[in-house]
Formats: C-alpha cells, structure tokens, sequence
C-alpha cells in the first residue's frame, strides 16, 4: 500500500496541457465571468470578461430566503455567461458567495440553474473564499515571496487574509459587506446618527472577530473588490479630475483614505457622492458602507498604504485550477493535517484506514464505481478517513455526529462546501447507520457518499485493534463481491473478521451488492 502525504490527497496530474477555463463567480452584489487560457508553461492569459448587476443581497427575505425573483435572474444570468464560455470551448466553473451560502434556499437556486442551463453552482464558504482572494491578489501583482495582507470587501463579507505564497497564517470571514451593511444600517439619505450607528458595528464586529496587528506579520497591504477599485478612482480622480484608467498596483495611502472618507461621511447621500466623485450611482449608492469598513480596518491594522488589486476571486480560481494540475499542489492536504491536529486526532490510525482504505477503493471493479474521476474519489475518502475521529475530542459516545458537525463547520481549505458535505457525511456514516438520501444532493454525490462510506466502515472494521495487521486486500467480483485480506500477525485476525461480518449488512445494503470477507496470510516482506 502506498503510504500517505501530500500525494494522496492531491490531484496532481501531468503539467504541460493547456486549459481555457470560465468562471462565473456569483456574489452577493454581481454576478462576474472571466474567461482564462492556462498555457502549458502556466501563463494565464484573460480571453474575456462579463459583469451582471444581479444584487441577490436585495433579493434575501427577512428570513434568509432567495426570492423567485432572485433565483429567475440568477438562472438568465448564468446561462449567458456559459453562452460566452462555449465560444471560447471553456470548462465552466460556477461559484456562490455571501448571498447564497447564507441563503436558506440555496439548494432552489442550485437546482434551478443546474436544471435550465446543466451549470453546478457550488458555494464556498468564508475562509475559502479568502484563500483564492489571496492567490487571487498575489497573482495580480506579482507579489511572490512577500508576506501580505490581503481584503477583500465583498457585497455581502469581507474576507481578511495574511500569508506568504500558498502559505496561510490567518484567514477569517466577515458578515460585513457594502450591500448588507447599506440595507441595515442606511437609508436613502443617510443620517448623521446612522454613519454613527454603522461605524459602531463595525468596530464591534472588528473587536470580536479579528486578531489584532501584533499579531500579524506582514510587508504588503493588499485591498481588492469594488470597494478598493472604487476608492482608488476617487483618489485619482480628486488629484487629476481624470478618470483612472487601470486600478490594479494604484496606492492609496491611509492619510488619502482618511481624507476621502472624511468627505464621504459630510456629503452622505449617493446623489452627493455621486456627483462629487465621479462614481456611477449603483457604486455612490454601497461606496459610503464599504469605505467605512474598510477605514476601520486600516486603523485597526495600522496601514501606512494600500496597493489596490483588480485581480480577486476569479483570478484566484483560474490560479488554484492551474496548482490543482501540478505536481505541487497541496492546499487540500495541509487544511485536513491542520484540523487533525487541532482536535488531537491518533495521526497513526488515521494514516492506516487512509491507506487501507485508498487500497480498497482502487481494487474495487468498475461497476461499483460513480460516474465521476477517480482522483476526486481518492480526495474525498483521504480527507474523511484522515478526520474521521475528530468528533472524539467531544466524546467517544456519538462521535461519528461529532466529526461530522466539524468536519462541516472547520475551514478545510482548498474544499468547496458541496464537497466539505460529502466528506463529513462519509465520516458521519463510517459507523451506525447507513447514508439516507440527501435530497439537495444530486444522484452522483449520493452515490460518492454511499460508496465512500462503505469503503471507510470496511477500513475502520479491518483496523479495530488499532495496529498495522493488514497488508492489503484484493477483491473479486463474480456476482458476489468478495474482499480477500491478507494479514501478517501469527494468529488469526479474529476481532477484525467479527467487526468485518458485523458489518457486511450496511455494506451491502450501501454498495447495493452481495458482499463477502476472508482472511488470508502473508509473510510481511
């Protein structure tokens, strides 16, 4: 059996394919394509580029659902942009933000989009959406092996990021964006007394939520989004009365914010701010909100200047497309470690049933198999046999439920949230009962979860004494599936065989075939 790292749980493939890849990333303010060629040598070349004002932050009900509306737009929106993407013959790649992770209805919307157009939204959740800000920014302006700071005020969250290269040392997810702060805390002509009230919250959320500058290291202070964009026009714009052309590396110093912020905070309504500042009036109407942000935030971290990125999430998928394609790629692995450790999970149980349970999933015949890539398989069932005790650290009795709540709930980075389900269900269901169908899933994620389950009970079963008893497994398939082990210890591996045939019925009913186990033994090389 080949032993556990990086390797296996990576999908690293051969280098030097080149790839054109659209990404439609939904926000909580608009909905933006970029369209990307990857060459063989890495260079990422922009083929083009779309921008739909959907504002599905205005779309969420009282109680956090996508109205019809929103959902309808959205459904217009995506299917035009993969228009676009079929003309270049793009792979589409499709992700929801704020709006839509917080949405309660956000499997009608998935499902909506899915059915009209055959597009896969998948949201992603906080700290993953800042990972790919940051490599995002970092590609924008060519800041390798600098440590940086990296915001992103977004319509819905601001995500808040410092690291170096692929090498994160902070990441966080904020609730505070231009959109949904302007709904809660601004009218249509804001009052001295509401400037006051948001600025308060946003001191609030600040103070609770985020480590403060000693605790950070960092040389570069990065700020992307509209909000940054925006900001440094205005900058320009008040120095030159020109219009700035290009964004990207523009600084703007903390004292220029200030000044800027200063005036915003007097004029006060979008009629004002649009006017003075040159600003379009869907920008003027959320600028004073995502200005306030991140005013407090440069105080907070203590900013001497801001390099503004036009380069953000988009950016930053095409850029984790490409790793994802190499041989270096390692992102996924380092999130699952970081949890494990976190929670003090046994390390060395963890890389037996991974190992074993890698073995079993690729001697399994093909019929059993879900239509999907196998090396999404192998990802999926390394992290969840990797975390599959997590939920100890709460208790032996239920633990299964507690890895699942974790593995849900951890920022497992590099693993969007339909996948991050997948793998806490396969945890959840590796002891007890058998996986129910989840009806936001579609049929082939159902099948994964069903499947990987099964071979993460089969590995847990086979490792109950917790020792390296087995070397590795071949099965054959004539109508019953029939699993051979093969052991090493001098005596007969009895407490893994009644573990095994304890559990033959739930892994017959979860593969939906007839099963059996033998043991044979071996001489360990």
């Amino acid at each position: 059996m080949s032993s556990v790292g990086p390797s296996a749980i990576s999908a690293a493939t051969t280098r030097g394919v080149a790839v054109k890849i659209g990404v439609i990333d939904i926000g909580t303010n608009s909905c933006h394509l970029l369209v990307a060629d990857i060459g063989r040598q890495g260079k990422i070349t922009v083929l083009d580029t779309d921008k739909i004002p959907l504002r599905l932050g205005r779309h969420l009900g009282v109680q956090g659902e996508l109205s019809a509306e929103g959902i309808a737009s959205t459904k217009v929106a995506v299917a035009r942009m993969q228009e676009i993407c079929r003309g270049y013959r793009a792979e589409v790649k499709a992700v929801a933000t704020h709006a839509v992770r917080s949405a309660v209805n956000q499997h009608e919307l998935i499902q909506a989009v899915q059915d009209s157009c055959g597009v896969l939204i998948e949201p992603i959740d906080g700290i993953e959406e800042a990972r790919l800000i940051f490599l995002g920014m970092r590609f924008g302006l060519s800041l390798a092996q600098r440590s940086c700071l990296g915001i992103d005020i977004g319509g819905g969250s601001t995500e808040i990021i410092c690291g170096t290269d692929n090498s994160i040392d902070y990441a966080t997810s904020l609730k505070l964006g231009a959109v949904t702060m302007s709904m809660r805390f601004l009218s249509d002509e804001p009052t001295a007394y509401e400037i006051v009230e948001l600025r308060e919250f946003i001191t609030t959320e600040l103070e609770s939520n985020i480590v403060s500058h000693s605790q950070l290291e960092f040389t570069t202070a990065i700020v992307s989004s509209g909000t940054g964009k925006a900001l440094a026009a205005i900058d320009y714009y008040l120095r030159s009365g020109k219009t700035l052309k290009d964004e990207n590396g523009y600084v703007l110093a903390h004292a220029d914010l200030m000044r800027i912020m200063a005036q915003m905070e007097a004029l006060r309504t979008p009629a004002a701010i649009k006017q003075a500042f040159a600003l379009d009036l869907a920008r003027a109407e959320i600028i004073l909100a995502g200005g306030l942000i991140l005013k407090k935030i440069s105080k907070w971290f203590k900013i001497r200047e801001w390099k503004i990125s036009t380069c953000c999430l988009r950016e930053g998928i095409v850029v984790d497309t490409y790793e994802h394609c190499s041989d270096h790629y390692d992102t996924r692995w380092q999130g699952v470690q970081a949890v494990c450790q976190k929670f003090k999970c046994d390390q060395r149980q963890a890389r037996r049933v991974l190992n074993f349970a890698l073995n079993v999933l690729q001697n399994l015949p093909r019929r059993i198999l879900p239509d999907t890539e196998i090396t999404q398989l192998r990802e999926l069932l390394s992290a969840a046999a990797w975390l599959h005790e997590v939920g100890k650290v709460i208790g032996h009795e239920r633990y299964h439920r507690h890895s699942y709540y974790i593995i849900l709930h951890s920022a497992l980075l590099g693993f969007n949230q339909r996948e991050k389900e997948i793998i806490a269900r396969v945890a959840r269901h590796h002891r007890k009962s058998p996986p129910d169908k989840i009806a936001h899933l579609s049929q082939t994620d159902n099948a994964i979860i069903r499947l990987l389950a099964a071979i993460l009970r089969i590995a847990v079963a086979g490792f109950r004494r917790r020792r390296n008893t087995f070397l590795g497994v071949k099965i054959s398939d004539q109508g019953i599936l029939t699993f051979v082990f093969y052991y090493t210890d001098k005596n007969f591996p009895a407490v893994e065989m009644f573990n095994l045939r304890n559990e033959q019925k739930h892994v017959e009913e979860t593969l939906r075939t007839a099963v059996s186990f033998a043991m044979q033994r071996r001489e360990r090389n």
